[in-house]
């Protein structure tokens, strides 16, 4: 299953609907991509808006920053012609969201745990990454490592011991808080007849879908594409 399709034309996100059987809420997955052309965000903060529930990242901690000041540096290029998540509208959701990801604190204390070289390397890699790509980089490149699927790749099955550890903090216990707040609400709304979105990073999503679908029963029943942006 894709979940971001990368092809010769652009990137697609898919927008997935799950449903499950006796009154249980459904579940709309929206695979987000923090940097994309203003016309992403615009559709997906329309759709945001026929949902009852929104559950929603966001990390707020110094290391958390500097590791996603990259997006923000290409974001600005003028020939890009990109924008970051943050300027996704979401004030008419007031009320509706919920923060589904972990705590500041939390975070930089998991990422104290990580080889004091990896800790200092990444901060300072990801912000030279992003001016690389504000002044050489073309869409056609960034395209080229955005695409995912519910399968992970075989050079992520295959990375170094160093590589998961990073990604046990950024990624899977990020996927742990996120399933069990969507398990909170599952449950909480088990009888009502609910739209709960899911909007979240691309990556997290396969984590979301094998809980609901292999786990607890759901089906995909509505799929659509969302064009990220064009090459």
């Amino acid at each position: 299953m894709q979940i971001i399709e990368s092809t010769a034309f652009g990137v697609r996100s898919a927008i997935l609907r799950l449903d499950a059987n006796g009154g249980a809420p459904s579940f709309i997955l929206f695979p987000m991509i923090h940097v994309a052309a203003p016309d992403f965000y615009a559709e997906i903060s329309r759709r945001l808006n026929d949902c009852d529930l929104v559950l929603c990242e966001g990390v707020k901690s110094p290391t958390a920053s500097l590791l996603t000041l990259s997006y923000r540096f290409y974001a600005e290029s003028p020939r890009l012609r990109l924008v970051s998540q943050k300027a996704m509208k979401l004030d008419h959701l007031k009320g509706r969201l919920i923060h589904a990801d972990v705590t500041g604190d939390a975070f930089e204390r998991r990422w104290r745990d990580l080889k004091t070289w990896v800790r200092f390397v990444l901060p300072l890699a990801a912000p030279l990454y992003g001016l690389y790509l504000r002044h050489f980089g073309t869409r056609a490149a960034i395209a080229r490592v955005l695409g995912t699927n519910l399968r992970k790749s075989r050079k992520a099955i295959l990375a170094d011991e160093n590589y998961e550890k990073v990604s046990e903090v950024v990624l899977d216990w990020r996927d742990q808080r996120l399933l069990d707040v969507i398990e909170q609400q599952r449950l909480r709304h088990r009888n009502a007849d609910l739209c709960i979105a899911v909007l979240f990073g691309a990556r997290h999503m396969r984590a979301v879908i094998r809980h609901l679908v292999v786990k607890r029963g759901y089906r995909v029943a509505k799929a659509e594409w969302a064009t990220v942006f064009t090459l």
